[in-house]
């Protein structure tokens, strides 16, 4: 009896003597590391959430781990780098806010799926491009893999086909040599590798700015990744390509945001320590006509005075010759005033060629003459869109 109640009591001791070790062992766990990619504030995402965040990540370049619906350090730094590309806090948290945006971007493959585009920039003679500062660029003529431009005073420049922008330094017009402007002297542009289509976060080539009449530049281009972009002319998925250069104290930068359904950079952005910054936003694209005969550039042109003059954003207006090649779809989209004019409106004219490709000419067309149901683009050149 006596031996019982002295184990008892040496059972105690011992019990005592461990509590503190199982309270130490005791304690909630720390949490997870994956739970830091997620904002401590909100509901935690679920792992089939996570999981669709992790593959639109991927869709886009910026993860290359497993689609598992952990939120680990490989995911943290794909948020990161998804954030820094968009110009956002780069904080590396996986916000519902974050997975709701990413669940709405279409994957980079299938972004412009059926586009020409989507293959790399189209380019076709007698193509025209109107930006917001009055610039004007123009295909003038294509030699094999070269395309040749021409701005609206006549300057002219060259780019390798496959290259997303079309320039990079100007001697004249805003930003001047700091990368827009207007091609002053003339210049050719090569690429050491032509870039890969559809494009992807994180390809980088190097262009090679062969200035007439003057020494060779070099810049480094990237693509930083998707941009929704939001301009007069309509709402754009883009890829934002930034080009870099450094001469001496001489630095700058150019952004291009090239949007796969135009087949164009519609807005383009230099900043540089001696001009500071200058953006040019396309107004719209007016497509080739040319070999066109008489009769289907009137028909074309009633085509679109009767779609811009419907009251209806997003009536569509179907148009097709047997003199021209493929179908167009015209829409007409929301009213605006532009540079000062009320009663413009966003319109976009989608061609699809015989083998069902397709390309997109957004734009703004303003009245020019409102009795006689004419319309003009802001800064055409060549004077009514339609009338």
């Amino acid at each position: 009896m006596i031996a019982t109640e002295n184990r008892r009591r040496l059972a105690a001791v011992a019990m005592a003597a461990l509590l503190p070790w199982l309270g130490a062992c005791s304690h909630t766990p720390a949490k997870d590391p994956a739970d830091l990619t997620q904002a401590p504030s909100e509901k935690p995402l679920s792992r089939s959430e996570i999981s669709s965040a992790q593959r639109a990540l991927a869709d886009l370049g910026f993860y290359d781990g497993a689609i598992d619906g952990i939120a680990g350090s490989r995911t943290r730094i794909a948020v990161k780098t998804y954030q820094s590309s968009r110009h956002e806090p780069s904080d590396g948290l996986l916000t519902r806010r974050l997975a709701a945006e990413l669940k709405i971007l279409p994957p980079a493959e299938t972004t412009a799926t059926g586009y020409l585009g989507n293959q790399g920039p189209v380019v076709e003679v007698g193509d025209l491009y109107l930006y917001s500062d009055s610039h004007v660029e123009s295909v003038s003529a294509i030699d094999g893999t070269v395309v040749h431009w021409q701005d609206g005073s006549g300057a002219s420049w060259s780019t390798e086909r496959g290259l997303p922008l079309t320039m990079l330094s100007g001697g004249s017009g805003p930003g001047g040599g700091s990368g827009l402007g207007g091609a002053s002297g003339g210049y050719d542009l090569t690429m050491d590798k032509a870039p890969a289509y559809p494009l992807r976060a994180g390809e980088a080539w190097r262009v090679s700015e062969g200035s007439r009449g003057a020494q060779a530049r070099s810049w480094d281009c990237r693509v930083e990744g998707r941009h929704r972009l939001e301009i007069p002319a309509g709402s754009f998925d883009t890829y934002a390509i930034e080009c870099a250069r450094a001469e001496g104290a001489t630095s700058a930068q150019i952004t291009a945001y090239y949007a796969p359904i135009v087949g164009h950079a519609v807005r383009v952005t230099s900043t540089s320590n001696s001009a500071g910054t200058v953006e040019r936003t396309l107004v719209a694209v007016r497509l080739s006509t040319l070999g066109w005969p008489a009769e289907a550039r009137v028909g074309f042109a009633w085509a679109l005075r009767h779609a811009l003059g419907n009251d209806q954003s997003n009536h569509e207006t179907l148009w097709r010759s047997t003199a021209v090649p493929g179908q167009f779809l015209i829409v007409p989209g929301n009213s605006l005033s532009f540079g000062g004019q009320p009663g413009c409106r966003q319109f976009a004219i989608t061609r699809t060629d015989a083998a069902g490709l397709k390309r997109v000419a957004p734009g703004i067309a303003c009245p020019s003459a409102p009795a006689s149901g004419a319309w003009r683009v802001p800064g055409d050149p060549g004077g009514k869109l339609a009338g």
